[in-house]
């Protein structure tokens, strides 16, 4: 089995001369098509696609962004939920007293989409635990 291995993108909204911001975006979509040019059985990202200090709502059009780029390639994928990927850092530098994301927000925007593939399994609709099989005659 050969797998696509990204993680910790941090997308962010703005420019950014170190390895995050836009430059997150920019190495999904390179992965995604280097992925769709090579025998690549598996996408995989291992969360924190974004950085989860955007307003929230350009945090949620950063995810949705990404997802669409990932169905749109050719392979399989899975996204795994990173430690800022419900917009953390945002709530903490404002001091707010609830949430930016809703309860679902990144289930919404992100696993959802994991699931739909037929060629990732899961335990149970309620489990977010999931694996592939690429089985051993193929």
């Amino acid at each position: 089995m050969t797998l696509s291995v990204l993680t910790d993108t941090h997308e962010k909204a703005v420019a950014s001369s170190s390895y995050y911001g836009l430059n997150g975006v920019r190495h999904i979509i390179e992965a995604n098509k280097a992925c769709d040019s090579l025998p690549v059985d598996y996408n995989i990202h291992l969360g924190d696609l974004i950085d989860g200090s955007d307003k929230p709502e350009i945090s949620r059009g950063l995810l949705q962004f990404t997802m669409e780029n990932y169905q749109n390639s050719q392979r399989p994928f899975y996204v795994l939920e990173g430690n800022h990927d419900e917009n953390d850092k945002y709530d903490e530098h404002k001091f707010i007293t609830s949430a930016s994301f809703r309860r679902d927000d990144y289930y919404n925007l992100v696993t959802k989409h994991d699931f739909e593939q037929p060629e990732i399994k899961r335990l149970s609709l309620g489990s977010k635990v999931a694996w592939i099989d690429k089985g051993i005659f193929e």
